[in-house]
């Protein structure tokens, strides 16, 4: 009995070999249905000096303390003012403090697709300051970078996806797929309050 089980279990295993290698020998190349589209073009001053004006709002989150609501408000009407043809294009919601965009796509039959971001920021610590080559929240562009808070941690992320929406709806892009853009107020401190709880 134990010598049967034991064949069947070392044929599957062999089997499951076989189908692994033979895979991995000859993997199936993708198919591309659509063209690839063309580099988008993006005026590159203009858009890092956004970001730059973005990463100058002190959207600044702290664990276990609220949103700080005038700022966000700052920042979505930024965003609201830099990037006219989204908010022509896509249909903008505030919900709570964030920003949820939508952009209806032309075959509602695909699924949708979400891309995310965050657009608060951490505090800074006053003891460091003297340790920052530019102050936080000036959005500085020098050296070949933009520096401040949000530079990294998140505010990129939003501002690289508002430019490329913006610039594919300036070349007539119309997405098959409907298009989120769910930019949230308080991944910073929403997670350490969860945490807090446990």
């Amino acid at each position: 009995m134990f010598k049967w089980i034991f064949s069947l279990i070392a044929g599957s295993l062999l089997l499951l070999t076989i189908v692994v290698c033979f895979r991995a020998l000859h993997p199936s190349t993708p198919t591309f249905v659509d063209a690839p589209l063309a580099p988008v073009q993006v005026d590159r001053e203009a858009a890092l000096e956004r970001f730059a004006g973005a990463l100058r709002i002190q959207t600044v989150s702290e664990p276990l303390r609220p949103t700080d609501a005038a700022a966000m408000r700052q920042l979505r009407d930024y965003l609201q003012a830099n990037f006219v043809r989204i908010n022509q294009t896509m249909r903008r919601e505030i919900v709570g403090q964030s920003l949820l965009f939508t952009w209806a796509g032309s075959d509602a039959s695909l699924a949708p697709i979400l891309f995310m971001g965050h657009m608060d920021v951490v505090p800074v610590e006053a003891s460091t300051l003297g340790l920052w080559t530019y102050p936080p929240f000036d959005g500085i562009i020098a050296n070949g970078f933009v520096w401040g808070r949000g530079s990294m941690d998140d505010k990129q992320a939003v501002l690289s996806l508002m430019e490329a929406a913006e610039a594919l709806i300036e070349q007539g892009f119309q997405p098959k797929r409907t298009v989120y853009f769910a930019f949230g107020e308080d991944e910073e401190n929403d997670g350490q309050k969860r945490w807090s709880r446990c």
